[in-house]
């Protein structure tokens, strides 16, 4: 098994694991990144460096950017006229002896940047080569989506709970789009469509996790998803994404024995949000 881990922000989706992404860095950090050159750091294995070459070339327009090998990255690193996509790998997380890698983009000017210097970063989970692919594009469309949005909203530092409802305000743009939901997503007592339309009563409904990445790999049009999100300090969060360009529409910290699947109280969640109205005290309820 590969296991990959990239942003912000946080994500363990399971089993394949859309990981998503939250940021960090906040708004003047995000300001300075602007005016870099990235340059993305080739070197884990040929399928990635394949699948990140690609996600960029077709994805990413916040900043200019190249690619180069890993070997060349310390003839860069100290000029803070460029900025880094690389991979950091997180240990010890919330459990003992695990290890992630989250994909990350950090300034220039230090040599030695780690996890907690990423300015935005996402989650990956990669069950076998081909899922690089998929996994690429959705991390690049996740971080630059957060670079975009948390300069225009002038985001603070290390802010997670504007994080969260940075995202959440674009709610309403769930209304009328199918929720669609893997058995993987659900408690196992739970995972039947009859149960879940109990809880959770707009569009819905359940597909396999290959055809749900088959779908976000298409930019599905009208089509919603869940993943699972973890941050570099541990705190899990479940998000509903917009397949067409990987949006995150709706973000729920998660705090029970909930937090890696979902069951009753987490679809009550999303079902009482109002479409129309600003979350306010929902998410601070949660």
């Amino acid at each position: 098994m590969y296991r990959f881990l990239f942003f912000i922000c946080f994500l363990i989706v399971l089993p394949l694991g859309v990981q998503a992404q939250f940021g960090q860095g906040g708004n003047k950090m995000i300001e300075k990144l602007k005016q870099t050159e990235t340059l993305v750091v080739l070197g884990y294995d040929d399928e990635y460096n394949e699948a990140i070459q690609e996600a960029f070339n077709n994805h990413w327009t916040f900043t200019k950017f190249k690619f180069i090998p890993g070997t060349h990255y310390k003839r860069y690193c100290k000029d803070p006229q460029y900025s880094f996509v690389m991979i950091f790998t997180i240990r010890e997380w919330q459990v003992k002896n695990e290890q992630y890698d989250d994909v990350g983009i950090v300034l220039g000017g230090n040599c030695n940047t780690g996890p907690y210097d990423m300015i935005t970063y996402a989650n990956m989970d990669v069950y076998s080569p081909s899922y690089y692919r998929l996994e690429c594009k959705r991390a690049v469309q996740f971080m630059q989506n957060y670079l975009e949005m948390g300069m225009e909203r002038k985001m603070p530092r290390d802010n997670i709970d504007q994080t969260v409802e940075m995202y959440n305000e674009r709610h309403e743009k769930m209304a009328e789009k199918e929720l669609v939901l893997c058995p993987e997503d659900i408690i196992e007592k739970h995972a039947n469509i009859e149960t879940i339309k109990k809880y959770y009563t707009h569009p819905v409904r359940m597909d396999s996790q290959f055809q749900v990445d088959r779908n976000v790999w298409r930019d599905a049009e009208n089509y919603l998803y869940t993943v699972f999100l973890y941050d570099v300090n541990g705190f899990t969060y479940r998000c509903v994404v917009d397949a067409k360009g990987n949006d995150i529409l709706f973000m729920m910290p998660t705090e029970n024995h909930e937090a890696y699947l979902m069951g009753p109280r987490s679809l009550k969640r999303m079902n009482n949000l109002k479409f129309g109205d600003k979350i306010g005290d929902f998410i601070k309820g949660i």
